[in-house]
């Protein structure tokens, strides 16, 4: 027989694979065979390529393909390629000469692919970046001053551009200021943020195509105190498309720490002279007496009213003006004083009656203005206007028309009118405005509550600046005298917390957490650990301090006498330096430290506040010593000249100037100008001199020249007694009057000041009928003087009658001078007196 070369097929294969599901291997030959021998591949073929058998055919963009001999193929299919793949058509032989073609098809169906998502590198936030923060590159982590940072997530996927991205938190506690962080959101399409309470801390933001944003509002704790460490989140991402499983990745923030910064300064302080108007009203009410922490009112009261003036005494010439108010109010001097003569008639000033605010204010407009207060500022300086008004309760009493301020007790306690209405008020607030007076209003006593604020708040008003101020709370009197120190305007202040020098605590917040005084080898110094009622001192320094631990300020007076504040909550300070000193230097030290615990350094350049400070010497002040006898002799320019204890003589020379002889039998001279004198105790003789005078003997029996001894200059003197000055009715003090101008006051006649001398007086010649007689006598004219108005009425002029001789306390003698005239009765010479200026009552 025969062979014969038999044929064979070969069916075609066609396949299917998903995208991306990785090789597809088979066979082409599956139930093919021939009887003539193994039916083999020789090549293949594809887009016009022809490979051999075993070869690997590259398909751009679509895989690779490779068919062996034996009819096995693999391909490879590039990811995320889906569609129809070139046809591969193969030859296969049978090795005796017969040949059969079949093809091989493939398709790759598609599927959604799930997103690749690349985090970014950590991202840095500070908080030097936020508000109150130090911008500086302390520590090795500080790389940055920013709060926020935008980017985009590199996320591929070829089937999708939007996607569902939610932000889970950190794993990782957070607190702000020792608050915990808790937080919200986080959904796809909401932000993940972290509050501290009330407040945000962080917050981050990330949109459907993968683009954020992260963003550091506030501080937030650091683990390592005195570093600037960083605390590191880890925020998670979960990506998805919708279809394909959702792909997780983290956002890392690392949160950059902030602490204090100090530096040094020194600031030179040149205080020109500074000279004030001081009006003092002070409640003498009667529970001015009570004992508050078993201090006196107003024994507190006066003792701190006399370290305010010796304050104000020692920056420059101050004028004092005392009002006391009780049921009424009275003004305790018929001109303006020196501090001398303040401090004098301020001690033997005692208390009883009810509280009456009406009286009180109507009686300082009253007095506002009397002869004597300075008119001008000094040449380098400045003059300012203070009130100060202090009382230890709720008025009781008042003059019972709302809308007039009268120095009456006619209305009803508690009524309508009670304390200071909207339109008495008005009234007072025009007075200080018109006056550039800047009015101060303290409570004093334990017991205060927020009805006594009320009552003091309209009081307190700044005229200058035409604004409200708040009224002065010391429940404590011990600390009267600090409070008042506290409102004379400082020679330094700044903030210890905040701005570029001396220090800044940071975006933390913090306090001051020490306070040093002193030069080295000297130093005392005061800490606080930011909660503590009390503060510790430690070294050797002389400084003392008081800690209020409500307000937080600390009150530091230091070993050279000067008064430094600071409130260790807000950094904010001041300094007033002591009186009368030329020049001094303070030495300070401080630390700051932030509510995560980190502290400033103090070394060569870090952390000191240096205060030197300078004073212009302004015009001549003179004080004679407390044992000898003095001769004082002022210069041709303003002087305040003060004689202490000793039989003194204080010449004034030309100016216009203050004469205080104090203890002792004295003679003042005024000279030229328009001067002030002040006998003070014991029998004076005063010449006021060419010029304006007001001469105040004092106690005792003095002699008085208003003018040029001898003569009459045609300008208007006064003579004016105060009611501690009088006598008693069985020694009446005797003061003799020499060159008294009768003629009318505007025709530069002299004048009787008697305000302060008469109690409860009125203005009127029949009420003060019961209060003046006269005597003309061996051409002397004597005024007796009942400081009650114990006198009778309608008395005829003449020898003391007996409801005179026993009631007065002080006789008035003119030297030389006839008063009665043609007068037959005290009341016609006090209506002929009123008519023509020369008398002053209240």
């Amino acid at each position: 027989m025969t062979p014969v070369n038999d044929d064979f097929t070969d069916a075609n294969e066609v396949i299917s694979i998903a995208e991306d599901s990785g090789p597809l291997s088979g066979t082409v030959l599956s139930g093919t065979s021939s009887v003539d021998g193994p039916v083999t591949v020789s090549n293949f073929t594809v887009s016009g390529t022809t490979y051999a058998a075993g070869t690997t055919a590259t398909l751009a963009g679509v895989g690779t393909l490779l068919i062996n001999t034996n009819g096995g193929y693999t391909f490879t299919p590039n990811a995320n390629y889906n569609g129809t793949v070139p046809v591969a058509t193969y030859t296969l032989t049978d090795g005796s000469g017969a040949n059969d073609t079949s093809t091989l098809s493939i398709t790759v169906t598609p599927v959604n692919d799930a997103p690749v998502v690349t985090a970014p590198a950590p991202l840095s936030l500070s908080e030097e970046g936020l508000t109150g923060g130090v911008a500086d590159s302390t520590g090795s982590s500080d790389t940055t001053n920013a709060t926020q940072v935008s980017g985009t997530l590199a996320i591929v996927d070829p089937d999708n551009s939007s996607f569902s991205i939610s932000i889970s938190q950190p794993a990782t506690a957070l607190s702000s200021n020792g608050t915990p962080v808790t937080w919200s959101g986080g959904a796809s399409g909401t932000d993940l943020v972290g509050m501290a309470g009330s407040v945000e801390v962080v917050r981050v933001h990330v949109t459907s195509s993968g683009t954020y944003t992260v963003t550091l509002s506030a501080p937030v704790d650091h683990a390592t105190a005195s570093v600037e460490d960083v605390k590191t989140l880890d925020f998670g991402l979960t990506v998805s498309d919708g279809i394909a499983p959702a792909v997780n990745t983290t956002l890392t923030v690392n949160l950059e720490d902030d602490s204090p910064l100090t530096s040094s300064k020194t600031d030179t302080i040149n205080l020109g002279q500074q000279d004030t108007n001081l009006m003092i009203i002070l409640d003498v009410s009667g529970s001015m007496t009570n004992n508050a922490n078993n201090v006196d009112r107003l024994a507190a009261a006066k003792t701190a009213i006399t370290n305010l003036i010796n304050t104000y005494d020692g920056f420059g010439d101050v004028a004092v003006k005392l009002v006391t108010f009780s049921t009424t109010a009275t003004d305790r001097s018929s001109a303006w004083m020196t501090a001398a003569d303040a401090l004098a008639l301020l001690t033997n000033i005692g208390a009883s009656g009810s509280t009456n605010y009406d009286a009180a204010l109507a009686q300082a407009i009253d007095a506002w203005d009397s002869a004597g207060k300075i008119l001008t500022a000094p040449a380098g300086g400045s003059l300012q206007n203070l009130a100060y008004f202090i009382s230890d309760g709720q008025p009781n009493e008042n003059d019972g028309t709302v809308g007039t301020l009268a120095n009456n007790a006619n209305g009803t306690s508690g009524g309508a009118d009670a304390g200071i209405q909207a339109s008495e008020e008005l009234l007072w607030e025009t007075f200080l405005t018109n006056n550039d007076i800047k009015s101060f209003a303290l409570g004093i006593g334990d017991g205060l509550s927020a009805t006594d604020r009320t009552y003091l708040e309209p009081i307190a008003y700044d005229g200058v600046a035409g604004s409200e101020m708040s009224a002065i709370m010391v429940p404590n009197v011990a600390n009267l005298s600090t409070e008042l120190q506290k409102t004379v305007a400082p020679a330094a202040s700044g903030n210890l917390l905040t701005g570029a020098t001396p220090g800044q605590v940071g975006a933390d917040g913090g306090f001051v957490s020490s306070v040093a005084v002193g030069p080295t080898g000297d130093v005392r110094t005061f800490s606080w650990n930011g909660s503590a009622a009390t503060v510790s001192a430690t070294g050797t320094g002389g400084s003392t301090a008081s800690f209020d631990s409500t307000t937080h300020v600390l009150t530091v007076t230091t070993e050279q006498g000067g008064l430094l504040v600071i409130d260790l909550d807000t950094g904010e300070y001041y300094y007033t330096p002591p009186v009368n000193v030329t020049t001094l230097t303070e030495n300070i030290s401080f630390a700051l430290t932030d509510k995560d615990g980190d502290a400033s350094v103090i070394d060569a350049t870090h952390g000191h506040l240096d205060l030197t400070i300078t004073r212009d010497s302004g015009s001549s002040s003179l004080t004679g010593t407390s044992a000898n006898n003095t001769a004082l002799t002022g210069s041709a320019d303003d002087d305040i000249i003060s004689g202490l204890a000793g039989n003194d003589t204080l010449n004034g020379g030309d100016g216009n100037d203050w004469l205080s002889g104090g203890a002792g039998t004295d003679t003042l001279n005024g000279g030229n100008g328009n001067d002030k004198l002040s006998g003070g105790a014991d029998g004076d003789t005063l010449v006021g001199g060419a010029g304006a005078d007001t001469l105040i003997g004092g106690a005792g029996n003095d002699t008085m020249t208003g003018g040029v001894a001898g003569s009459t200059d045609g300008v208007s003197d006064v003579f004016a007694w105060s009611f501690a000055d009088a006598g008693t009715t069985t020694t009446p003090a005797v003061d003799t009057i020499n060159n008294f101008d009768t003629a009318s006051a505007s025709s530069g006649g002299d004048i009787l000041d008697l305000r302060d001398l008469l109690v409860n007086s009125a203005t009127t010649a029949s009420a003060l009928d019961n209060y003046l007689h006269f005597q003309y006598s061996g051409g002397n004219t004597t005024i007796y003087v009942s400081a009650t108005g114990a006198f009778s009425n309608n008395n005829t002029v003449g020898a003391p009658l007996n409801n005179v001789a026993s009631n007065d306390v002080q006789q008035i003698v003119l030297n030389g001078v006839d008063l009665v005239g043609g007068n037959t009765t005290d009341q016609t010479v006090i209506q002929n007196l009123l008519n023509n200026g020369k008398l002053l009552t209240d």
